[in-house]
Formats: C-alpha cells, sequence, structure tokens
C-alpha cells in the first residue's frame, strides 16, 4: 500500500508585538500618565519627577510624557548642537562634564537656562 504523509499542523501564530507608546505629536503635555501604578498630571509631575523613570517596559521618563511641564526641549526639524562652553558659577563647563549628572541642574543665570539647554545633544534631548 502507498504511504501517505501524516498531515504537518501549520505554525504556530507569531506572538502580538507590543510596541512603545508613540510621543506626543509636539511639545505638548499627556493629559495623564501612569507613573508607578498610578494615574498622575504633568502639573503634579513637573514639581520634581520630570527625569524620573515611570517604571515602563520602554524605560519611559515623566518628560516623555510632559514635554511642556517639564520644559523638555523639542528639537523638531531644527539642529541638536552641543553649545560649549557655557557658564556655569561663574566657570566654564563643557558638554562632557554636563554628562555626569548635570544635565538637569539650572545654571543660574538670568535667563533661567539648564545645563540641557547648552548641551541638549550629550544630555540625550533630541
Amino acid at each position: 500500500p502507498p504511504q501517505t504523509e501524516a498531515p504537518v499542523p501549520p505554525p504556530p501564530p507569531p506572538p502580538p508585538q507590543t510596541e512603545a507608546p508613540a510621543p506626543p505629536p509636539s511639545c505638548e503635555d499627556e493629559d495623564e500618565f501612569e507613573f508607578r501604578d498610578k494615574w498622575r498630571t504633568c502639573e503634579w509631575a513637573s514639581q520634581f519627577y520630570c527625569r524620573r523613570k515611570v517604571k515602563n517596559e520602554w524605560g519611559d521618563r515623566v518628560y516623555d510624557f510632559c514635554r511642556e511641564s517639564c520644559d523638555y526641549d523639542c528639537f523638531e526639524g531644527e539642529e541638536c548642537l552641543d553649545e560649549e562652553p557655557f557658564i556655569y558659577r561663574k566657570r566654564e563647563k563643557d558638554c562632557e562634564w554636563a554628562t555626569t549628572a548635570w544635565c538637569d541642574v539650572k545654571t543660574r543665570n538670568a535667563e533661567g537656562t539648564r545645563v540641557r539647554d547648552h548641551c541638549p545633544e550629550s544630555c540625550n534631548m533630541c
């Protein structure tokens, strides 16, 4: 008798892909976002929490959801270049120094700029 092959089962379907949420289309705040299992507003977050991680699977930070409230510089269509040296507390500093945890600190000048305003590329702002 001729041998018949057993039917081959179809491969299992691929697992659903999980994608990170798209960032806001501009420098606008999200209405609310989840921060460590609680829903928060950007007004709340902008007081102290802008650089903190929200503890989601994509590694987002608060400023990813609160771009306007956290004074997150948007460089849409603009060049993102570091400006160095810059003055910090009456001394010249460079952007390599800034990346050692100084990006979010105010430069204490009349304009109220932060170190990240001078070093957007080094501080991962664009």
